[in-house]
């Protein structure tokens, strides 16, 4: 019983661990839902982590048939606070 209590803590601690650093990919989809029903290159938005996200739809990187919203081609998304 003890090793099925500590196997489980494991994995709980490492579980954590993934989520923390953003493996829900609950970014992703906020992204996709702001490009739904548009066109490539429609102007998008989305509330991100850190405040409003404005951007442009485009093709997906595995994926080309999903368009998802993503910042200006300077590499950096525009945010406001």
């Amino acid at each position: 019983m003890k090793n099925l209590i500590l196997c489980v803590a494991v994995m709980s601690l490492f579980s954590v661990q993934v989520f923390a650093r953003g493996g829900g990919g609950k970014g992703k989809e906020l992204r996709k839902a702001a490009c739904e029903g548009k066109a490539q290159n429609d102007t998008c938005s989305f509330e991100g982590r850190k405040g409003s996200v404005t951007g442009v739809c485009a093709e997906g990187k595995r994926n080309p048939e999903i368009l998802m919203c993503k910042g200006p081609k300077g590499g950096k998304k525009k945010r406001s606070e």
